[in-house]
């Protein structure tokens, strides 16, 4: 994490989500579609824990920031070897009830509709769908809680896109 705090000082590329799709692809296809989307999962699994975490502790922005972003990614990724079209997803809304838990179930519904994908395929289109609309309507709260900038996550977004880049090149 504190490797992440000096990246965020320096400027990386601005990555378009036509880039970061492509490399998802590329990775994907090496890694394998269903490893790919249990990553995406686990990402899921992170954030929940960082949740909790926060919520008895004191708010780390980087990590918090960090797993936010992960959990974006991860929406890509399932949008991306699902095959799903943005038209097909709900537009993201803020959670405004009981934040907190109502953030780590949606990502827990997700991430059991992830794994019901994997299982069933293409017959599980719909759970792909539903899965990336509860974390659509998930990290809008989230950000907002926790006053994360906007800004914070796109670069790390963009730093992880990088770091994807640099790995399949190897």
């Amino acid at each position: 994490m504190d490797n992440l705090k000096e990246l965020m000082k320096k400027d990386y590329h601005k990555y378009t989500k036509r880039e970061r799709k492509n490399g998802i692809r590329a990775a994907a296809e090496i890694l394998g579609y269903d490893k790919y989307l249990v990553i995406a999962m686990e990402e899921m699994a992170e954030l929940s824990e960082v949740i909790t975490s926060n919520a008895l502790t004191k708010v780390d922005y980087i990590h918090t920031a960090e797993e936010i972003a992960d959990v974006m990614i991860a929406a890509e990724i399932i949008q991306c070897i699902c095959d799903i079209p943005t038209k097909e997803l709900k537009k993201p809304s803020r959670i405004k009830k009981h934040v907190l838990i109502t953030s780590v179930r949606n990502l827990s519904k997700a991430q059991q509709n992830i794994s019901k994908y994997i299982r069933w395929h293409k017959n599980g289109y719909n759970k792909a769908v539903e899965a990336l609309n509860l974390i659509n309507s998930t990290i809008p709260g989230l950000v907002s809680l926790f006053k994360i900038k906007k800004k914070d996550i796109s670069k790390i977004m963009d730093i992880k896109a990088e770091r994807l880049r640099q790995r399949m090149e190897d």
